[in-house]
């Protein structure tokens, strides 16, 4: 499966450079691919969670909403799971609903990259794929919604941001961030004030809670700080980079760069004491830089130096992770 994303991610990229009109409807059949590929797979990570979690909310009565809600974790993939089961018994088509969901939301917010929305979605596929749609599923679907969200303007904005938290408990860090560029001193101080407390009641709730078990009982050691540090460094120079060059784009604006920079900024601070809920957090801080990246290469302004630095930071964090991780390794096992 590997092998067929890094051929169609190729073959993507060389189309939408031949014929750059194409650009888009070149990304949605790549996100249909993509979309294909992870929603039909056989195994994986997590694949045996939510099978689990699937069962367990099947076995429930249709009026036994709040246990549901346990099993299920959060309220949008708890409507999903109740939704297909109306149609079908087959878990295969909740996990190609939430893939097209996941992908399709990225892909139609890629429309405020003008002229490199394949070159996120493939890179996205080969880089962030693998440890979303091919695992957390979830918060794969959560960061899309979030993706529509940071690009939507008026009431739609607030409609996006509110089902991206309900997929995934995690987009609340997100937003959050998003509001330091319209509050920054009041959410700096409230942050100041509430992650002294928040650390050790998170331990406490991981621990009592049989849903957050890996999140919460899996420490760090010292070279868990290894890749926050870096997404830290390549976040900061995106920033500084932004402000040589503005660019139009809204995944390059203060709310984006704001949401990835609490993300980085959080994900260190957690690597020690809950590396897999500082991984989670990183993703999402992954995914926002990418489309920021690709958003300022195309600014002309910006000199072809801070270009690749800034890119080849991301790029080197993104393929070290799935080595460190092994997704890529789960993807050749799994058939076509």
């Amino acid at each position: 499966m590997l092998a067929a994303l890094l051929v169609a991610a190729a073959l993507s990229l060389f189309v939408a450079w031949v014929l750059p009109v194409w650009d888009g409807r070149i990304a949605w059949a790549l996100g249909a691919m993509l979309a294909l590929l992870a929603g039909t797979r056989s195994g994986g990570f997590d694949l045996d969670e939510y099978e689990f979690i699937i069962e367990a909310v099947r076995t429930l009565g249709q009026d036994d909403w709040l246990t549901a809600l346990f099993f299920a974790k959060d309220p949008l993939f708890l409507l999903i799971i109740r939704g297909v089961g109306l149609l079908s018994e087959d878990t295969r088509w909740i996990y190609l609903l939430v893939a097209t969901v996941s992908v399709a939301t990225k892909v139609q917010a890629s429309a405020a990259l003008l002229g490199h929305r394949t070159t996120f979605i493939a890179l996205y596929a080969v880089l962030l794929a693998p440890g979303l749609e091919f695992a957390a599923i979830r918060s794969g679907m959560a960061v899309g919604l979030l993706m529509l969200a940071l690009v939507s303007v008026s009431r739609w904005r607030s409609g996006w941001a509110v089902a991206a938290v309900l997929s995934h408990s995690s987009m609340v860090v997100a937003w959050i961030g998003r509001l330091l560029s319209t509050h920054r001193w009041t959410v700096l101080s409230l942050l100041a004030l509430a992650l002294p407390l928040a650390v050790p009641l998170l331990a406490v709730v991981g621990q009592d809670d049989p849903r957050y078990t890996t999140y919460f009982e899996n420490p760090g050691t010292l070279t868990a700080l290894l890749l926050p540090s870096l997404t830290l460094a390549a976040n900061l120079g995106l920033r500084a980079a932004r402000r040589v060059a503005p660019v139009p784009s809204p995944l390059a604006g203060d709310a984006a760069m704001s949401a990835s920079l609490l993300c980085a900024v959080l994900a260190l601070i957690f690597a020690l004491p809950f590396v897999t809920v500082a991984y989670r957090i990183m993703e999402i801080a992954w995914v926002l830089m990418l489309a920021q990246w690709l958003a300022l290469a195309a600014t002309r302004s910006l000199g072809l130096v801070p270009r690749l630095a800034g890119g080849g930071t991301l790029l080197a964090v993104l393929a070290l992770t799935n080595v460190l991780r092994d997704t890529w390794t789960v993807l050749v096992d799994l058939p076509l």
